[in-house]
C-alpha cells in the first residue's frame, strides 16, 4: 500500500472542519480565548487516495495540546457504527491551530500514531481559520503522515490533496461561510438566538402580509381594479424582496446547524429538527399567504 498517497476531501467535509474551528476563532473573540478544535475525518481509501467525505467536530478545548477524553470515545463508539453502515471508516483527524503555524505538536503525534499504525494512509489535517480568512488563496490547512508511526519522534511530511468538486469561486463561498459563522455561531445560546430570529421573521412578514390586505381592502372602495392590480403588484414586490433577504439569512444560519459538534449534536437532535422543520414549513406559508391575499382582493372586485 503506498503510504503517501493523495488525500481528495467532499466540500461538506472542509466546511464542516471551517465552520467548527472558526466558530472557536475569529475576530469576535479575544485572542486570549480562541480554542482548538478536534475531529474525525470520515472516509474510505481506494488505490492509495484518501477520499474523506465527512468531518465530525468532536470537542473544543482551550489548552494548548488537543486530547481525546473518556466520553468522547464513547460517542465515537456510537458513531463508528453508523459510519460503518455506509461502509465508511475513520481515515483520520483533523484539529486546529489557530493563530499560529500548522505543524504536528508531541502530543499530535502520539494521537497521529495511533492512528498510522493500523493504517498506514491515516492522515492528520491541521487547520488554522486565520489563515483562509485572511490570505487571499490559502485555504488554512495542510494535511500529515508521520515518517514512521512505530516511534514517536516528531517527523511528519505533507500530504497533498485536492477539494473535490469546486470551482473558481469555492474560495470566496468558504470565506462568506466563515463570515456566516462569526454572525451567528456566538456564544452558547445558538438555538435560542436563531429560534428568536425565525420569530421575529414571522412576526414581521405575517404582519407585511395583513398590511396589505388590510391596505388593499380599503383602497377597493375608491379605486379602480387596474389601480388596485398595480398596488398589489408593486407592494408583492417589496414583501417577497424583504422575505428573499431574510431567507437568505436564516438559510445560511439553519445550514450552519448541520456543522456542530457531536455532542450537540445529539444532545439537541429534536430541537435541530424542529428548527430546520419549521423553517420549512414556513416558507411554504407566506407563499401561501400571499397567495390568499390575491385571492381575497381580487375574486371579489
Amino acid at each position: 500500500m503506498d503510504a503517501k498517497g493523495k488525500v481528495i476531501l467532499e466540500k461538506d467535509a472542509y466546511h464542516a472542519i471551517i465552520v467548527s474551528c472558526y466558530r472557536f476563532a475569529n475576530p469576535s473573540i479575544m485572542k486570549s480565548k480562541w480554542a482548538e478544535v478536534q475531529g474525525i475525518l470520515y472516509g474510505y481509501n481506494k488505490d492509495g487516495i484518501v477520499h474523506v467525505t465527512r468531518a465530525v467536530p468532536l470537542a473544543h478545548l482551550s489548552s494548548v495540546a488537543v486530547e481525546m477524553d473518556d466520553n468522547d470515545y464513547v460517542l465515537v463508539a456510537e458513531l463508528e457504527g453508523e459510519m460503518a453502515s455506509h461502509d465508511l471508516f475513520q481515515v483520520g483527524w483533523f484539529h486546529s491551530h489557530p493563530g499560529i503555524k500548522l505543524f504536528l505538536s508531541l502530543e499530535d503525534v502520539k494521537t497521529q500514531a495511533g492512528l498510522q499504525a493500523p493504517n498506514p494512509l491515516a492522515i492528520a489535517l491541521v487547520f488554522n481559520p486565520i489563515y483562509l480568512m485572511e490570505r487571499e488563496s490559502d485555504f488554512g490547512f495542510k494535511i500529515f503522515r508521520l515518517d514512521d508511526p512505530s516511534t514517536i519522534e516528531i517527523k511528519f511530511h505533507e500530504i497533498p490533496w485536492e477539494i473535490a468538486g469546486t470551482g473558481d469561486g469555492f474560495l470566496k463561498e468558504s470565506k462568506m461561510l466563515m463570515h456566516g459563522v462569526q454572525r451567528f455561531l456566538r456564544g452558547e445560546g445558538v438555538f435560542d438566538t436563531i429560534q428568536s430570529r425565525l420569530d421575529k421573521t414571522y412576526k414581521k412578514m405575517n404582519s407585511e402580509i395583513f398590511g396589505l390586505k388590510t391596505y388593499l381592502q380599503n383602497k377597493k372602495k375608491t379605486a379602480t381594479t387596474e389601480e388596485i392590480f398595480n398596488s398589489f403588484t408593486k407592494h408583492k414586490a417589496r414583501i417577497e424582496k424583504l422575505f428573499n433577504k431574510k431567507r437568505e439569512s436564516i438559510d445560511i444560519q439553519v445550514m450552519l446547524l448541520d456543522y456542530l459538534e457531536l455532542k450537540e449534536m445529539l444532545q439537541y437532535k429534536d430541537r435541530i429538527d424542529e428548527i430546520r422543520e419549521e423553517w420549512k414549513a414556513y416558507k411554504q406559508t407566506f407563499t401561501e399567504l400571499l397567495m390568499d391575499v390575491e385571492k381575497t382582493i381580487f375574486d371579489s372586485t
